[in-house]
């Protein structure tokens, strides 16, 4: 495991096609494939798995199938899945809570519910249990409608690192809204090619005044806020979507996110399959409900803690293992520099 690296997925799939692949080599890849969201890749690896094998790890490879169903919105074929296996492990506290979430993310809330409070019974007088109980009070809410959220990017001269920041929320924000305040490259263009809808903002030496025109122009239910050199890290696709199916809307609250780098860049999958690799920097409030009353502060060191106080909002941290933001060192120098 500790040899394997990106560029030998290939020849890994090719192997288990040959039948020489080894079991444990192969669904390591297959896991490394579904967290870095690599849905397509993963697809055809399940497509080559032998029956045997299926048969030994049905539930887990079940489970593989309807994520990738549900991330190439193939619903009908993600139901079919969970209809065969749902009751399989009525005893599995953790398989309960999944079928919960797959149903969240096929819009049938009352059978999620039905599958948490089964996974809540189940775990008796667990400590891991309270995320249970407010996925259970926050579909009590029945709003009638999905939340929506917003992906807001500020950006000048950053054709280098933006097309990573797109890439990391296309499929996972409804909307994507570019700033540009005065770039000179093509920051603009690509910014267009990944379907966001593109601003001009003056530079007035304001950070603030741009993620506020930002939050103007959303029009989803929540923002999340990024930087160009930064890009949104969801290590399970399922939990990120149900996070955001299950943002409060009678009663909004804003959710902090670790930000950080990566202590090694390197394609070696035992690293980047790991959650050891990442520093975290600083937690800070990037999901923010879009609501007129929020607004940055400060012009260089811009926060929206204060707003935040001032409204009495309540404020959620999600875990970093299954999302945080990344940001690219190298470009934050240039960032930091820029400021000054």
């Amino acid at each position: 495991y500790l040899l394997i690296r990106k560029d030998h997925v290939l020849t890994i799939l090719q192997g288990l096609k040959e039948g020489i692949a080894p079991r444990s080599i192969v669904m390591f890849t297959v896991n490394y494939l579904m967290r870095m969201g690599e849905f397509e890749l993963a697809q055809q690896f399940l497509a080559s798995l032998p029956q045997h094998w299926e048969i030994r790890d049905d539930l887990v490879i079940s489970q593989m199938k309807v994520i990738i169903y549900l991330a190439g919105q193939d619903l009908s074929s993600a139901r079919q899945v969970l209809e065969r296996c749902k009751t399989k492990a009525e005893n599995d506290p953790l398989f309960l809570e999944n079928l919960g979430k797959f149903y969240l993310l096929l819009d049938e809330r009352t059978e999620a519910a039905d599958f948490f409070r089964k996974s809540l019974d189940k775990l008796g007088e667990s400590d891991e249990k309270s995320h249970l109980k407010s996925f259970l009070d926050i579909l009590k809410e029945n709003p009638g409608r999905r939340p929506t959220l917003t992906a807001c990017i500020i950006c000048r001269d950053e054709e280098e690192c933006l097309p990573k920041a797109l890439k990391s929320v296309v499929g996972l924000a409804d909307e994507i809204i570019v700033v540009d305040t005065g770039s000179c490259d093509g920051s603009k263009e690509i910014a267009n090619q990944f379907g966001a809808r593109v601003f001009d903002l003056p530079w007035n030496m304001d950070f603030s005044e741009a993620r506020n025109f930002a939050i103007q122009e959303a029009t989803s239910d929540y923002v999340l806020m990024l930087d160009a050199d930064e890009c949104l890290y969801s290590a399970n696709f399922v939990d990120f979507q149900v996070m955001k199916r299950l943002l409060p809307l009678q009663e909004p609250s804003a959710f902090v996110l670790s930000v950080g780098h990566l202590k090694i860049e390197t394609d070696w999958m035992n690293v980047l399959n790991s959650g050891g690799n990442f520093i975290r920097e600083v937690e800070a409030p990037r999901i923010i409900p879009r609501m007129p009353e929020l607004r940055y502060e400060g012009k260089v060191d811009e926060s929206i803690s204060e707003s935040l106080a001032k409204l009495n909002m309540p404020i959620l941290i999600l875990p970093e293992r299954q999302v945080r933001i990344h940001h690219d060192v190298l470009a934050r120098e240039k960032r930091v520099a820029r400021k000054l």
